[in-house]
């Protein structure tokens, strides 16, 4: 009778483990460019060098493991796009962000863009952008949220959306990304929009 009753408590326990709901949200960093693919260069930046650290300013801002934060970098070196949108299909991602700065050859435009996809998870994609949108420093000026086909948007199996942090090519911009605060500011603004 006793080994019984040790064998239901054993099966009640692992029925309620395997249906216990999962706490920690999986999201994927997807840290731009890198290794000779320096993104867009303004004289000595890059930014894949920018992306990367404030990137890495959202991790540490994670350092109670609230979330499950996996960046495709964690130091300068390429990843194909495939294989960016592989991890995060493969880890069952619940969010994809990719981290972009803008560049155009007219530097009076600026501002901060975010582009997701037009599919089943269109709905959720356009959350995330919106909650990112509302966080995000006013430093930088807003644009519209855009449907866009990139690789990384269009391959994912979960929400995802891309976000062009700001225009190197504009210096207000420019200084604000590369300043310190800034980018604390900016991580800042994608964890609690992911959180």
């Amino acid at each position: 009778m006793k080994n019984i009753l040790q064998i239901i408590a054993v099966a009640t326990f692992l029925i309620l483990v395997s249906f216990t709901p999962k706490n920690k949200k999986t999201v994927i960093l997807d840290v731009g460019h890198g290794g000779t693919d320096r993104g867009s260069i303004h004289n000595k930046l890059s930014e894949k060098d920018i992306v990367l650290s404030i990137a890495k300013k959202v991790q540490d801002l994670n350092k109670d493991k609230q979330l499950n934060l996996i960046l495709t970098r964690d130091i300068d070196h390429f990843v194909s796009l495939n294989n960016r949108v592989n991890l995060a299909n493969e880890k069952a991602a619940d969010l994809l962000l990719s981290l972009h700065a803008n560049y155009t050859g007219k530097t009076d435009v600026s501002g901060f863009e975010i582009f997701i996809k037009e599919n089943a998870l269109t709905e959720e994609s356009l959350a995330l952008a919106k909650a990112i949108e509302t966080t995000y420093p006013d430093q930088i000026k807003k644009r519209k949220v855009t449907v866009a086909n990139f690789t990384v948007l269009k391959n994912s199996e979960c929400p995802s959306a891309l976000l062009e942090l700001g225009f190197m090519s504009n210096e207000s911009d420019r200084n604000y990304l590369t300043s310190e605060d800034g980018q604390w500011e900016i991580a800042q603004a994608i964890y609690r929009a992911i959180k």
